[in-house]
């Protein structure tokens, strides 16, 4: 009987106890000139975490998401960064949106090892840090050249 009732009561403290939140965040200019593509930033990754949420939520996390305007300037990034960092709750970010904005933050988060991941960061430095918490999803810019050129029949490479 008494085994019975501590698993009652352990069953109604964990019924009670609140679901830990965990946060993506977006770093991507939600205004100025840029907010246009900064915003569909915010949206896909909006339908990302939205498509986790129950999956989260069955392990006992709530999934959330955090969006930062970063308004496509390096100088704006640094206080953004310093922002993701003090919430101790994000454990990744998606962007930043400008390569300038991306060395900064990437850079701040490296120290603690904060995953980012830029859709659009195109800087060859980028790839030259050698960051271990930085990637990106497009080509640096040297790439994307030699791709362009190919395109358009301005390089030839012969195998002989």
């Amino acid at each position: 009987m008494e085994k019975k009732i501590g698993f009652i009561a352990l069953l109604a403290a964990l019924s009670c106890a609140q679901a830990a939140t965990l946060k993506v965040a977006t770093i991507s200019p939600l205004s100025g000139s840029l907010s246009s593509v900064g915003i569909e930033l915010r949206r896909g990754a909006e339908l990302a975490v939205e498509a986790k949420v129950r999956t989260f939520k069955f392990q006992g996390y709530d999934l959330v998401l955090a969006a930062f305007d970063d308004q496509a300037s390096a100088t704006r990034g640094g206080v953004v960064a310093q922002d993701v960092l003090a919430d101790s709750s994000i454990v990744g970010v998606v962007g930043a949106l400008n390569s300038s904005v991306s060395n900064v933050v990437a850079q701040a988060f490296e120290p603690v090892r904060l995953a980012s991941i830029s859709p659009a960061s195109t800087n060859d430095a980028l790839t030259s840090h050698a960051w271990a918490s930085f990637s990106r999803v497009v080509a640096p810019d040297r790439a994307q050249a030699v791709a362009a050129a190919l395109s358009r029949g301005q390089l030839q490479f012969s195998l002989f």
